[in-house]
């Protein structure tokens, strides 16, 4: 059902901008765009004001056919009239208007996003102090756990933080914290930390993220950007899923790693950064060399340095270190008191296999505590919530009846077990299915199984 545009003219908040089938900008009001910049922009496209929006075209396709009903993007910021920083959510919905089919509104957030930094930073202080009682200390007090392979991983990161130009690659299984070992090499020092996925970005859209562009470089590159190799000068960069970087950025990276330069899309200045390179992957990189998926020369640059982060499951005792850890996060998070885990939750904990790690308890946690009523965890709280999770990633199978059934409907359940298995993750589910992320894309939007919710995860 689309929206009548005059519902929404009243409590526009920060503006509003009414776009013609072109995506371009036929009328706007916006207060987070200069006041110089208001009549410059109309006539141009969507991604003038908002570059965010390059790339999305598809996606505005979609909602001004009907098969989205909206689109929205928060936390984004814009330095406001006054200088100040301002925060706002932009969603575009459909008019009622053909010449006029999609209008973008915008709602302020600075007031959620500062509250919301404020608790962060409430939280951070009270874990500080948790892991203080603990008997945690220094900068390795982040990575909880008393077992042999935890201790020898914090010793080898502390040993790291000292040699801050090193490049270190870091494998494990998939929830272990490969994240929060490359913040722990940074450590607490001032200069950037910057984290990217690489499989969080479409393919076509990576380069100019890590290398940045220069004003015409492409099509709606209005202005020049800095890429994430300048925002993280003199600090980390920290390259998720290096796994997933396609072969023509490998070869980039490489150059990178050898000479410290690149170039932005579009230039033929060459920039220099020094910055220490942090990558990580769930994936056997050996395995992808001999099929051809990954360079091999670039996978000695990044094996200067080795950290494997251990499953959870190798761990014994540390898993309830670190569900006691969860419990006094959620009870500050959810304003609950509980104060342990029974016997039986312990062992509970210690015999799951936890496949899906450090993540998986933590999910599992939290899923307990939002439901339980008594001051102590018990098996029944946490294999209660685990179950229903599994029952609702059960799917039956299906046969094919004896008079048939079209391909089609096939393919479009073999998507949904995937999805599913993949817990609505498209570069695992296309891994899954021996498929390009754009293959499975395409064969999701075809079945109608794109949905807005889906595509979000993915950002």
């Amino acid at each position: 059902m689309k929206i009548d545009l005059n519902k929404l003219m009243p409590p526009l908040g920060l503006g509003y901008a009414l776009l013609d089938p072109a995506w371009q900008i036929v009328e706007c009001e916006m207060d987070v765009i200069p006041e110089t910049g208001r009549e410059a922009i109309t006539g141009e496209s969507i991604g003038s004001a908002f570059p965010e929006l390059v790339g999305y075209e598809p996606i505005l396709q979609q909602v001004s056919d009907g098969e989205l009903p909206r689109f929205k993007m928060e936390n984004l910021n814009r330095e406001g009239p006054k200088g100040n920083l301002v925060y706002f959510n932009l969603e575009v919905v459909p008019t009622e208007k053909p010449d006029t089919p999609l209008v973008v509104v915008l709602s302020d957030a600075t007031s959620l996003a500062q509250l919301r930094q404020h608790i962060r930073q409430q939280q951070y202080e009270m874990q500080l102090l948790n892991r203080q009682k603990s008997g945690l200390r220094g900068d390795s007090e982040t990575l909880l756990g008393y077992s042999e392979q935890i201790v020898a991983l914090r010793n080898l990161i502390e040993k790291l933080s000292g040699i801050p130009r090193v490049t270190v690659l870091i494998q494990g299984e998939s929830g272990t914290g490969k994240s929060l070992v490359a913040r722990m090499l940074h450590g607490e020092q001032k200069s950037p930390f910057v984290e990217i996925s690489c499989a969080s970005i479409p393919e076509n859209l990576l380069e100019s993220e890590l290398f940045g562009y220069e004003k015409g470089a492409f099509t709606n590159a209005t202005t020049t950007k800095s890429g994430i190799m300048e925002t993280a000068n003199g600090g980390t960069l920290f390259l998720d899923e290096i796994g997933e970087l396609p072969l023509g950025l490998q070869a980039k990276l490489l150059t990178f790693i050898e000479t410290k330069k690149f170039r932005r899309l579009g230039s033929t200045v060459e920039k220099h950064v020094d910055l220490r390179l942090v990558t990580a992957t769930n994936r056997n990189l050996e395995a992808m060399i001999s099929e051809g998926k990954f360079r091999q020369d670039l996978f000695y640059r990044l094996n200067v340095v080795r950290l494997v982060v251990p499953p959870l499951r190798q761990l014994g005792e540390d898993v309830l270190l670190l569900a006691r850890h969860f419990i006094c996060h959620y009870n500050l998070e959810f304003n609950k008191q509980i104060e342990d885990i029974d016997e039986s939750a312990r062992e509970f904990l210690r015999r799951n296999s936890w496949p899906g790690n450090v993540r998986e308890l933590r999910n599992t946690i939290e899923r307990a505590m939002i439901f339980c009523s008594n001051r102590v965890l018990t098996a029944k709280d946490l294999n209660r919530m685990q179950s229903e999770q599994e029952a609702a990633n059960t799917r039956p199978r299906f046969d094919i009846p004896a008079e048939g059934m079209p391909f089609a409907q096939i393919e479009k359940e073999i998507l949904i077990n995937a999805l599913q298995m993949a817990n609505h993750n498209q570069s695992r589910a296309a891994r899954l299915l021996h498929l390009r992320r754009d293959a499975l894309r395409y064969r999701l939007k075809k079945h109608g199984l794109l949905s807005e919710e889906n595509d979000l995860q993915e950002q």
